[in-house]
């Protein structure tokens, strides 16, 4: 009706998903609807056949689909309408032009036959015989057909039931089947002989048909004979299983047959067994490659070119299907015949050797690293057809390749290997090459070879390109276990090549080097790494510990972190060693690892850059150049993302007493504040340090320091930089003064803001027990209030004042230390600004519990007395004497420290004071304090002291303590002072008017 003719217009659809649904649903059209099948096949076969042609591949394609769709509603009377028009020769059914459509073509006959086979077989078979009987036409259309009807019959037989005498009939069949000169028929025929080898159900039929497909392989007149019963013979084998082979003496029969000598046909119908049971049985068959090597060696020597031809292609399709295990059994007893003396044996070992790169992939990868040196040494051969075989399995390597790049050079490759003048012509072309798809094992079998012989040569251009070619070699392959068979070969020569004299080339081949890591096995990684370490500790050259560091630099950025850690401390240790030489090697390998470990150093920063850093005071200068580099290194690659760990370091090597140490750890951050800023500090201050203050700075590079440090660490990096322009070692402070000029653009400006953290720097600085340190804190404290002057007093002083109050003693000396700078650079009109503060700070120190803060307030003093005089003095000493009488005071210890200072000049104005009438106690104690640290001075007033003591121990508020004091006061009399004392006694024994200062 109309739905049937709608459904057959849409089996014509451009579309095969289309053609597909309107033949699911005829199907489904005739199941409801028997009485239209016979009508709808006849349709159907019109349709097809007037669309024969280009135009009608989409209808003939439909129509295919259709019949394969309907096959379950058609009856025998159909199928004996449709097969004469699908096993025919005239460009239709199984002929059809479109391979699609034939393919379609044979799936409903196949279909057709599953379904119907068993009812239709008396009228199938004849007609499959007959097709099979007709003479070979040698037409590509009588191959199709013939291979078409093959597997039709076999597709029919498996209805038959075991041992029908019809089995062995179409077995017979198959075999005149495979004298047919066509490949693809004698192949469905041996295949389809395969299920019905089983059917046979006698084992005597069984022994007939091996019996007469070996006689049709090994003694048939033509190639197609012998080619067809090789066919036979696997696809007989595969049926019966692997146990055949012995049971009907397959094996020994064609090692026999491979063996004679007077007949070639024999020999060449036994190779093609060899081939086609090693493709049809596959791995099974590997057992026996071992027992037919010897053959294939003395065959692919054969003086007849067919039977070599034959033993070439069974050398494939043997090495095709070996494993891993078949490749180790079958490669000793190859290498073995390349080392042969005979050049035949030699000629075909090569052969057999190239036929390995039809191996299975997994396979080529095991086989190749140990096959093509091989071949390149034989490139190499005295005997010329040696030569030729090397080079055409070399070529057979090549032709294997996946890579599209490798493949278009393997010709390059290959050549440079029996040419060596052609090797730099090689090595240029890989290196130019852009690689854009995974490097195979067969272009690392073929790179392999040429980078050893670039390694090995003596210019230095080719080892560089041969050691910049492994590591992009490594970088490219799919799989690190496919280099891992080279690495017997490479990393010796790389482990040579990185102690070459050439920094580029050690650079490239250290990095050669590193990029095999990825490869080793943990034993392999071991011996490198004992390697590496041992050459850095070696005292033949610069050199040799300059490539060794770079190599284990390169190794341990391209190996997990916590191989790192493993060798840390032994690094660490080494770079501290006795010996200078180790000292600079392992210098050098922590001046490589910022460049190659990357982000992965970051966790380590902290326990790597003080080593660093305590090699930038080393003795020798090698090792201090070595130990800056590396710091230079850390800082170019973690001042942006390791900040926080590469500042305290640098901020402690700052105040390190170490004068190299401060002086590197200015340059270090020179360069931390050149990456903040974008500008270099080398360039853009010059001067010295007697230039102007203002600097090349601006205000946007010292915003944009504080927003990348924070305002707290920019000033107190500042401060510390600020303070070591006054360092007393030129050095430090040349660099000091050009990284502040860097960044400050104007002197002034910049000191008020950071002046709380610099006053705290300074006076840290001034509390240390480290002498130099004090001395650059009071040198910066000086050059402070010089520089600003009034500007800055008015906030320096109360600093001072407020730190005073600390409960550190040693910050407290700090203050006073300070305040001495200050007072010494200041102005006196500036210091009567501040004089009260000043003076309060003074007194304050002086009377200290702590004897160092004692002594440095003096100095305190000193300074103010400098430039006040006697000013000075009345304006402190009057304060202590006034609180000698105070319980638990330190005034008298605050007179003592002045005295120790400045005993000339304080001891004149205390003696009046303490020695006028009436004595008291406490005044007499005081000059006995201070006597004992008078010194000299005391000598020109001991008539005073004596004659006021001897007054007061007879008219004193206490004689007895008073007469204590003035034995101490005596006792503590300069040796130059005692005649004026003993006068002073004498005078006072023959006083007469007082008989008490007599007694």
């Amino acid at each position: 009706g109309v739905q049937s003719d709608q459904l057959t217009d849409l089996l014509s659809h451009p579309l095969e998903g289309v053609r597909k649904m309107a033949a699911d649903s005829l199907a489904e059209l005739l199941k409801s609807n028997a009485g239209a099948v016979q009508e709808t096949v006849s349709m159907l076969k019109t349709m097809y056949l007037e669309a024969k042609g280009e135009g009608g591949t989409f209808t003939r394609s439909g129509v295919a689909l259709a019949l394969s769709s309907v096959a379950e509603s058609l009856t025998k009377r159909e199928m004996i309408v449709l097969f004469p028009t699908l096993c025919s020769d005239k460009d239709q059914g199984l002929t059809d032009p479109d391979e699609g459509v034939r393919g379609q073509m044979t799936h409903a006959g196949l279909r057709l036959i599953e379904l119907h086979g068993q009812s239709c077989m008396e009228l199938l078979t004849p007609m499959f015989e007959n097709q099979l009987n007709k003479a070979d036409s040698g037409t590509w259309q009588g191959d199709l057909l013939k291979e078409g009807v093959v597997i039709f019959m076999a597709t029919l037989s498996k209805f038959l039931p075991k041992g029908d005498p019809k089995v062995s009939s179409v077995v017979q069949r198959l075999l005149r089947t495979l004298a047919t000169p066509s490949e693809s028929v004698q192949r469905a025929a041996a295949t389809c002989l395969t299920p019905l080898m089983g059917m046979l159900g006698d084992a005597e039929a069984v022994s007939a048909v091996v019996k007469d497909d070996m006689e049709m392989m090994l003694m048939g007149e033509s190639y197609g004979d012998r080619k067809g019963g090789a066919f036979g013979l696997a696809g007989i084998v595969k049926g019966l299983g692997i146990s055949a082979l012995k049971a009907h003496d397959i094996m020994s029969t064609l090692q026999s047959a491979a063996g004679d000598k007077k007949d070639p046909r024999k020999r060449e119908g036994a190779l093609f067994g060899f081939e086609a049971l090693s493709e049809k049985l596959g791995r099974l068959f590997e057992p026996y490659v071992i027992h037919i090597l010897p053959i294939l060696l003395n065959s692919c020597g054969d003086a007849d070119e067919n039977v070599r031809e034959a033993a070439d292609a069974a050398a494939k399709a043997v090495m095709s299907q070996l494993s891993g295990q078949g490749v180790k059994l079958v490669m000793p007893a190859l290498l073995q015949g390349v080392e042969d003396r005979a050049w035949r044996t030699k000629s075909a070992a090569v052969d057999l050797l190239g036929a390995m790169a039809y191996c299975a992939p997994k396979q080529l990868g095991t086989c190749l690293p140990t096959i093509v040196p091989v071949l390149s040494g034989a490139v190499s051969d005295s005997h010329v057809k040696v030569r030729e075989g090397a080079k055409s399995a070399l070529s057979q390597v090549g032709a294997v390749i996946k890579n599209p790049e490798i493949n278009a050079i393997a010709g390059t490759l290959i050549a440079s290997l029996s040419d060596p003048e052609k090797m730099p012509k090689a090595l240029e072309q890989v290196i130019e090459t852009t690689f854009v798809n995974a490097v195979d094992a067969p272009s690392l079998a073929l790179l392999v070879p040429v980078v050893q012989r670039g390694l090995k040569h003596r210019s230095t251009d080719l080892k560089k390109k041969a050691s910049t070619i492994v590591g992009n070699m490594c970088n490219l392959v799919a799989d690190s276990k496919d280099v891992a068979p080279y690495l017997s070969d490479l990393v010796p020569i790389l482990r040579s090549t990185i102690l070459d004299p050439s920094p580029e080339v050690r650079s490239q081949a250290a990095q050669a080097l590193g990029s095999l890591v990825r490869s080793m096995n943990d034993d392999q990684y071991s011996d490198l790494e004992r390697y590496l370490l041992l050459t850095m500790k070696s005292d033949d050259s610069l050199v040799t510990r300059q490539g060794a560091a770079q190599g284990m630099g390169e190794v341990l950025g391209a190996s997990p972190v916590e191989r790192l850690e493993e060798v840390l401390e032994e690094v660490m240790l080494c770079c501290a060693s006795a010996l200078p030489h180790i000292r600079e090697g392992y210098l050098t390998l922590m001046a490589c690892l910022p460049l190659t470990m990357g982000d992965k150093l970051g966790d380590f920063i902290p326990r790597v850059l003080p080593t660093i850093l305590g090699g930038l005071s080393d003795e020798m200068e090698n090792v201090r150049d070595t130990a800056l580099r590396a710091g230079h290194n850390v800082v170019d690659n973690f001042a942006d993302t390791a900040m926080p760990l590469v500042l305290p370091a640098i901020g402690k090597g700052l105040f390190d007493e170490a004068w190299r140490i401060r002086a590197s750890s200015v340059h270090l951050l020179g360069d931390v504040l050149s990456k903040i800023t974008g500008r270099n500090w080398k360039i853009l201050s010059g001067g010295s340090v007697e230039d102007q203050d203002e600097g090349t700075g601006d205000r946007t590079t010292e915003a944009k320091i504080a927003e990348v440090l924070g305002v707290e660490q920019r000033d107190r990096l500042f401060s510390a930089v600020y303070m070591l322009r006054s360092d007393v070692n030129p050095t430090v402070c040349q660099a000091s003064f050009q990284v502040w000029k860097s960044v400050v653009q104007s002197q002034l400006r910049t000191l008020r803001t950071i002046l709380p953290t610099l006053m705290d720097t300074l006076i840290e600085c001034l509390s240390c027990g480290n002498n130099e340190k004090q001395v650059v804190a009071g040198r910066a404290m000086g050059e402070l209030v010089n520089k600003m002057g009034d500007r800055a007093l008015p906030d320096v002083v109360p600093i001072l004042q407020g730190s005073l109050e600390s409960e550190d003693e040693d910050q407290r000396a700090g203050v006073c230390l300070g305040v001495a700078e200050v007072v010494a650079n200041c102005t006196k009109q500036q210091i009567f600004n501040f004089l009260e503060d000043i003076v309060t700070t003074v007194r304050t120190a002086l009377c200290d519990d702590a004897s160092e803060v004692r002594a440095s307030s003096a100095r305190a003093f000193d300074a103010l007395y400098k430039q006040l005089g006697q000013r000075a003095i009345e304006e402190v000493v009057p304060a202590l004497l006034a609180g000698l009488d105070e319980e638990g005071g330190n005034a008298i210890k605050g007179l003592q420290q002045l005295l120790t200072l400045r005993g000339k000049i304080i001891l004149p104005f205390l003696v009046p004071q303490l020695s006028a009438p009436p004595m008291s106690a406490s005044n007499a104690r005081a000059l006995a304090a201070l006597a004992e640290v008078s010194g000299d001075s005391l000598s020109s007033r001991i008539p005073t002291i004596l004659g006021a003591l001897s007054d007061g121990m007879d008219e004193g508020d206490d004689p007895p303590a008073i007469a204590t004091s003035a034995e101490k006061v005596v006792l503590s009399v300069p040796q130059d002072g005692v005649r004026l004392m003993l006068l002073e006694l004498i005078r006072r024994l023959e006083d007469v008017t007082t008989p008490k200062t007599r007694a």
